[in-house]
């Protein structure tokens, strides 16, 4: 088969947009992307489980298509480091021993972090987002990160008290 004979993705993007497309309901597709990243979770997690042996981080994150507009790619990967936090970006730590899965942290694009920081004492600290969107934009969530890595040491103890070993 020659190169002639290829349908190249831009042409059948481009056929696409002429033709018209089908209106989705926003429900539908809110609940077509939550399925698939729950999916992508739950694979992540049994990806965890063959892989690591105690905690580990699993990232989920979305990323926009730079050729085809509108395109929107989720990712999940397993990570065995807390990543550094970043926008559009939500965080688990998951034990693999007791199979537990605890939320960190869910940090939207950059545009809802400044009209959400800029509206935070209007919405108060109530909710995840919000709450979240204020510890990324004020730093705090990048010292969690810090923190988790055991780059720093939390305010009470020692780094010495930490691994087990006594201060004389």
């Amino acid at each position: 088969m020659s190169p002639s004979n290829y349908n190249a993705i831009g042409k059948k993007y481009v056929k696409y947009i002429e033709k018209g497309y089908d209106e989705v309901s926003h429900q539908d597709a809110s609940k077509n992307f939550a399925l698939d990243a729950t999916k992508q979770i739950t694979d992540a997690c049994l990806l965890a489980k063959k892989t690591y042996n105690g905690d580990c981080y699993i990232c989920h994150f979305t990323k926009r298509d730079r050729l085809i507009h509108g395109a929107i790619h989720m990712k999940t990967v397993v990570l065995a480091a807390c990543p550094t936090p970043n926008t559009q970006q939500i965080l688990y730590k998951f034990n693999t021993k007791t199979e537990e899965l605890t939320f960190l942290w869910a940090i939207p694009d950059e545009d809802s972090c400044s009209k959400l920081y800029a509206r935070r004492h209007i919405l108060g600290n109530n909710t995840l987002l919000t709450a979240s969107v204020c510890d990324y934009i004020e730093g705090r969530l990048y010292y969690k990160s810090k923190e988790l890595n055991g780059e720093i040491k939390k305010p009470g103890y020692t780094l010495e008290e930490k691994h087990g070993r006594r201060k004389n």
